[in-house]
């Protein structure tokens, strides 16, 4: 019979009472099982937000290292003033250095198993927000900034990609449960 499942604090184990009633005097087994989360974070959904945060961290960099293929990615020339040059320091420190660095921080928070659910959306909701903010932006460029864009382009591929990109990395908010 179980009596009382109280959360022990060291090693995240659940200690189970249970009286044995065959003898006489009360005597108090212990059964060490694992701790049941409060908020399961259902595999699937972790593993949708890894692969998410580690491309796009791959892009990052890919965009640290190879500096002319992020300019030709967001189809953008590294120097277009001779006067002023210096466009690759900005693909390798915007695309590069600053994808890089934020995607692998929120995947290893996301990672950390002693952490509660609820902390790892904490960090991958700003990431997240970031991607969505880019699909809408991206959206409003295309609707309004028509000749400014030359032509559409990629521009209707990188819009869902963003958005996709956003709540894949948001997706283990979707298993928390009130």
């Amino acid at each position: 019979m179980v009596l009382a499942t109280p959360s022990l604090a060291e090693g995240g184990l659940a200690r189970r009472r249970c009286h044995v009633d065959a003898v006489q005097d009360d005597l108090t087994a212990y059964i060490y099982e694992p701790e049941q989360e409060d908020h399961p974070m259902p595999p699937l959904l972790d593993l949708i937000a890894i692969i998410a945060l580690g491309f796009c961290a791959a892009l990052g960099m890919g965009s640290l290292l190879v500096p002319s293929w992020a300019a030709g990615v967001v189809r953008l020339v590294a120097d277009p003033d001779p006067e002023k040059p210096g466009g690759f320091s900005e693909f390798r420190a915007t695309y590069g250095g600053l994808l890089l660095l934020i995607h692998l921080s929120a995947l290893i928070i996301l990672l950390q198993g002693s952490l509660d659910l609820t902390y790892k959306i904490f960090a991958l909701f700003p990431v997240a927000m970031g991607w969505i903010g880019a699909g809408f932006g991206r959206t409003l460029s295309l609707i309004l900034d028509g000749k400014e864009n030359r032509s559409k382009g990629l521009i209707p591929v990188w819009i869902p990609m963003e958005l996709i990109l956003g709540l894949m990395i948001l997706a283990p908010a979707f298993g928390l449960q009130s």
